[in-house]
């Protein structure tokens, strides 16, 4: 017999820059401030990426986005990859417990530095299948944040 354990948590991590160094929720807040610290001048774009088979891939993005549009990047990584002809929607619901969390921090951030972003923007984009994450944020996770 044949047991199998899933697991709901999703395997979500943080990436600044286009840098392969994988960081956990716990260390949004810290690395906010660091962007924010290390380039003063430049708007944050937070980064959800879509179907893709690498991690490599989509930190090559990264850095396009920020050499395109002069933005230092934070993107959130998500298993979005199983197989050629399937999509991984599972992964993509349950990653919506990370963005939920992400989006607090991105608004105590914000909140935290209200006079810098009077000039400064703050860009978030979901990009084809990273709309699912968003979708399973607004379904399970956006009326919780409204009432707090």
């Amino acid at each position: 017999m044949l047991f199998l354990s899933l697991s709901l948590k999703a395997q979500v991590s943080f990436h600044v820059s286009g840098a392969p160094t994988k960081h956990q929720i716990e260390d949004v807040p810290r690395l906010l401030e660091n962007m924010l610290e290390e380039n003063p001048d430049k708007d944050i774009f937070f980064y959800v990426h879509g179907r893709s088979r690498t991690l490599e891939k989509e930190l090559r993005r990264s850095k396009q986005i920020e050499e395109n549009y002069n933005v230092k990047v934070l993107m959130l990584h998500w298993e979005s990859w199983s197989s050629t002809i399937t999509r991984p929607t599972d992964n993509a619901k349950n990653a919506g417990l990370e963005l939920s969390k992400a989006i607090t921090y991105l608004k105590m951030f914000k909140d935290k530095h209200a006079v810098v972003f009077e000039d400064k923007k703050l860009f978030v984009l979901f990009h084809s299948m990273g709309n699912l994450i968003l979708k399973s944020y607004v379904e399970n996770h956006f009326n919780e944040q409204l009432n707090e």
